[in-house]
């Protein structure tokens, strides 16, 4: 869509004068970028950038390491515009140190279709080394050898040197310095701080427009509904002729997302370390285990902790497992019945939602992270964490993002459920999604991202990426002891 053109047909507005975008994490935020969108006002809901967003971080991997051959092309699209300086030429922050992607076991099929996939791209087969046991892995990632194999590091695998790591933060505050510049420069661009209580519904027959305000205003079943706007904590109604829902892990606060979307906690930890030891590891790959999730991050600098303001040296150790729930019970004018019982693990009219409490670990997590890290830097084992957090997830039972129009509500499009890995596509991501919305764009990520059928008993992403035990309910695990289950 070229600047002035008009959206598409959006039930009955042919051409919406105002979109509402609540949320400002990777979807909220980078459709707002994209030169295509510079005369539809917008309006932007959510903390700028939420702290306790997934791509609010020190570090997140980059790769086109992907079993999906789609996820892999996109990778690659990114991966070089991130070569490039994205989003800012003035501010590094994207590093190639490469990845080693290893698994417990020969064979692994995410392993080995993610090498075929990378093989296969441009220029990928040079970038490639087989991994045939722990020893080169030992070996490639600059770490002491052992005498016997340990499932820490995998026991078989490949590094691809053509990917890395950026700084989540920095990338994102780059973006939002970009959506600040074009407002400037005249962009109808109206931002709201606040939590966004719930969305406002309206039955399409009763919707129509009195000076450019809606007149009526009234909650409604699903069937024949539209969505206006969204309600905010302190009652305030912001409205809209078209609604784009992108709050992450929080989505299911406001829509009715079960058996569709699930939020899962997962485990960070940094640990810090001297500008000698910096030096010491600074040509370390990334490690990323699949059969148990366990990554390690080579050596950064930034902000470890909330509000934090010192930059610190420090490593990275985290989980992309299964994860934790926290479950809610689901707000009652979201629910097509009445509410039912639900049990312990977190079943019936409930929903996860991320915790309160962002940085305290489970012990058996605590106790996991640092058998993961003494058996990759003995040196390391015993020091204190600097920092720890709980990662939320917008987890999809098969990890592809949930992309599309809502088929019952009117004026309602959705952009969530990125599973832990969509900031990576963050160079691109704009462009694709902006894409949908136009009911255009490529049709394998149109398809892929189309709203899914519910699928009941999801209990995070079975994408052959995830390790640790499953139905973890994360309050249940604080208040449990001993090593770790996970």
């Amino acid at each position: 869509m070229s600047p002035g053109s008009a959206l598409p047909s959006i039930g009955d507005v042919s051409s919406p004068s105002s979109i509402l975008i609540i949320g400002a994490g990777v979807f909220g935020q980078i459709i707002l970028v994209d030169p295509c969108l510079p005369s539809t006002p917008s309006s932007s809901e959510s903390w700028i950038p939420n702290p306790n967003s997934s791509s609010i971080d020190t570090s997140r991997i980059i790769r086109p390491d992907y079993k999906n051959a789609l996820y892999a092309l996109l990778g690659a699209e990114a991966q070089r515009k991130w070569r490039q300086g994205f989003p800012s030429q003035a501010t590094k922050v994207y590093w190639e140190c490469g990845l080693c992607v290893t698994a417990n076991e020969k064979g692994n099929e995410y392993v080995q279709e993610a090498r075929n996939n990378v093989e296969a791209s441009v220029g990928g087969a040079r970038r490639i080394q087989g991994l045939k046991d722990s020893a080169e892995i030992r070996k490639t990632m600059g770490l002491e050898q052992q005498e016997a194999e340990t499932d820490e590091v995998g026991r078989t695998g490949y590094v691809n040197w053509g990917s890395g790591w950026a700084d989540a933060e920095g990338a994102m505050k780059g973006v939002m310095v970009q959506i600040r510049r074009l407002a400037e420069k005249g962009r109808k661009l109206h931002f709201r701080r606040g939590k966004a209580k719930r969305l406002l519904y309206e039955k399409a027959e009763n919707v129509h427009k009195d000076g450019g305000n809606i007149a009526k205003n009234k909650e409604a079943k699903r069937k024949s509904s539209r969505i206006i706007g969204t309600m905010l904590e302190d009652g305030t109604h912001v409205v809209a002729d078209l609604t784009v829902l992108a709050t992450g892990a929080w989505t299911s606060s406001l829509l009715d997302l079960r058996g569709r979307v699930d939020a899962t906690g997962q485990l960070l930890a940094y640990v810090p370390i001297s500008v000698a030891e910096a030096q010491q590891f600074a040509s370390m790959p990334v490690l990323l285990n699949l059969s148990t999730g366990f990554f390690l991050l080579p050596p950064a600098r930034g902000c470890i902790s909330p509000g934090d303001t010192e930059m610190r040296w420090h490593i990275k150790l985290a989980r992309h497992a299964f994860g934790y729930r926290n479950p809610v019970p689901l707000p009652s004018d979201m629910l097509e019945s009445p509410v039912s019982n639900s049990d312990e693990n977190g079943q019936g009219d409930v929903v996860s939602l991320p915790h309160r409490d962002y940085q305290t670990l489970p012990p058996a997590a605590v106790h996991a992270l640092r058998r993961f890290l003494s058996s990759l830097i003995p040196s390391l084992a015993s020091r204190s964490f600097a920092s720890t957090r709980i990662c939320w997830y917008s987890d999809t039972a098969n990890g592809d993002f949930i992309v599309d129009y809502h088929p019952e509500y009117e004026r309602l499009f959705i952009a969530t459920g990125g599973s832990g890995h969509a900031f990576k596509f963050l160079p691109v991501l704009g462009d694709k999604l902006l894409g949908v919305l136009e009911r255009r764009g490529e049709e394998g990520l149109r398809n892929l991202w189309q709203w899914p059928e519910k699928k009941d008993g999801v209990w995070g992403t079975e994408d052959g990426s995830r390790g640790g035990e499953r139905g973890l309910i994360l309050e249940q695990e604080r208040r449990r002891g001993g090593a770790s289950r996970l």
